[in-house]
């Protein structure tokens, strides 16, 4: 049933993983159009489904399952270990299609066909981009990141802080951008011509630029650390400084 909202039976619990911290950057999200239905869960496991137009839908507390069916929605999980799939919205050009935001706790998100913003939150989090050109967002804690077919942007919001993460791009032209953690992270550009920016942190990093003819940008130099293979590339910016996360650019993720 469209809109519907139930309980999840223990069985029915999706996501089991690890354990997470801290804060995130800031994700400006669209105003919500005046047609938009709201659909909200409960403090406990929920399994929420979308209609077929445009639809706010949050988790809130629980860990649960949430469905969007296509027209331009915003899916965020909230506190707990949630389990979001995008639907299918092929958008004008340049447009974002659908937002998906895990929120606390360690998430699986799925983008779907259409332009999707993805987001994993707090927590170690899987976060998985589907056919077209997605942007996909790393946040605190342990995650993994899978580009689609398209030609995505994967980007790290969180700066300077432990988390290791995994970065899988797909075979279109991508771009791997900003990824510097105090941790070691491993980064597979894949099939296609990519662009990769990334900073050293002193932790041994493995960046695979793939097949394709890469660049890889490195700031402000090159960690001698750092595991780099199959990038034709390689540009080295003194000049450029880690961005800084200021208290006021970020906000705990619920």
């Amino acid at each position: 049933m469209p809109g519907m909202v139930g309980d999840m039976t223990p069985s029915g619990s999706l996501v089991k993983a690890m354990g997470a911290c801290v804060v995130m950057t800031a994700v400006l999200l669209p105003p919500v159009p005046a047609e938009a239905r709201t659909i909200d869960g409960t403090a406990g496991r929920d399994i929420l489904v979308g209609t077929h137009g445009r639809d706010r839908i949050h988790g809130l507390g629980g860990d649960d399952a949430i469905t969007a069916r296509g027209g331009n929605d915003i899916a965020r999980g909230g506190d707990g270990d949630d389990l979001i799939f995008l639907g299918p919205n092929p958008p004008p050009r340049g447009r974002i299609a659908e937002f998906g935001l895990g929120g606390r706790g360690d998430d699986w998100v799925y983008g779907k066909t259409g332009r999707d913003q993805l987001f994993g939150g707090p927590g170690n989090d899987r976060i998985y981009g589907g056919p077209q050109d997605d942007d996909l967002f790393t946040g605190p804690g342990d995650d993994l990141l899978v580009g689609g077919r398209g030609g995505d942007i994967i980007e790290d919001l969180i700066q300077g802080q432990p988390g290791k993460n995994v970065i899988r791009a797909g075979p279109g032209p991508d771009e791997i951008l900003e990824m510097q953690d105090l941790a070691q992270d491993r980064i597979h550009a894949g099939r296609g011509d990519d662009f990769l920016s990334l900073g050293g942190d002193g932790f041994r990093d493995i960046f695979d630029c793939g097949p394709g003819k890469d660049t890889l940008e490195l700031f402000p130099e090159r960690d001698p650390l750092d595991s780099i293979v199959h990038c034709e590339e390689i540009v080295v910016d003194a000049k450029r400084q880690l961005r800084p996360d200021t208290p006021d650019a970020v906000e705990q993720a619920h």
